[in-house]
């Protein structure tokens, strides 16, 4: 039966028979670093996180402010939340039913991950003349995705488009009635996801053509 042999890692914790590597750290809660966020009553979670009622109607707006603060307005029905952060991540849903989850996001390099979540997906950029943003990022989870008019100048969208397996709209209308469709139709859905699915797999393997080509 081995003993220890006083042996302790880069912080002097433990007591081992052999050496530990340098710079080696053991797994145990004394090396784990201090979080970011404290629970000290000067670094409040409440500054980084925090979850806000909002008792407005559909016609009223929440405002987020750069401070602190958080109470009833003077009417009392209606609650005034303002946090000392700008969130990079804000989770809107109804208190009343399990739907109408809505993300918004204000980051960089999420939104192929977010979009693995979807289950219908509109592509911004396409109204407008600044481009179309990336359709590949949802059409790899072969998510239902509608787009702007706006599109000629990006291959897979005009192709998908062709194929029938992208919706291009060209107003409100347009997109009201693509999407009561896809939320209704689920053998429309299901050929969708077909189409991408098989133009997805068509085309795998572009980098090493071109890597070939050149």
């Amino acid at each position: 039966l081995a003993t220890s042999s006083g042996y302790s890692d880069a912080n002097g914790i433990g007591d081992f028979y052999y050496q530990p590597p340098t710079g080696a750290l053991s797994l145990c809660t004394q090396n784990i670093p201090e979080p970011a966020v404290s629970i000290a009553q000067s670094d409040s979670p409440n500054k980084h996180f925090i979850v806000l009622n909002w008792y407005g109607t559909s016609s009223s707006t929440l405002s987020i402010p750069n401070n602190y603060t958080v109470g009833e307005d003077n009417d009392g029905t209606s609650i005034t939340n303002n946090i000392a952060f700008n969130p990079d991540l804000v989770w809107i849903k109804s208190m009343a039913n399990a739907h109408n989850n809505v993300l918004i996001i204000n980051t960089i390099g999420d939104l192929k991950k977010i979009y693995s979540y979807a289950t219908i997906s509109y592509i911004g950029g396409g109204m407008g003349n600044t481009g179309l943003h990336n359709i590949l990022e949802t059409c790899i989870f072969n998510n239902p995705t509608i787009i702007g008019k706006n599109y000629d100048k990006f291959i897979e969208s005009k192709e998908l488009v062709e194929l029938e397996g992208v919706i291009s709209v060209n107003n409100y209308e347009d997109f009201k009635k693509s999407l009561n469709k896809l939320i209704n139709d689920k053998v429309y859905v299901k050929k969708i996801k077909k189409i991408i699915s098989e133009y997805m797999n068509r085309n795998l393997g572009a980098l090493s053509i071109i890597n070939k080509e050149t």
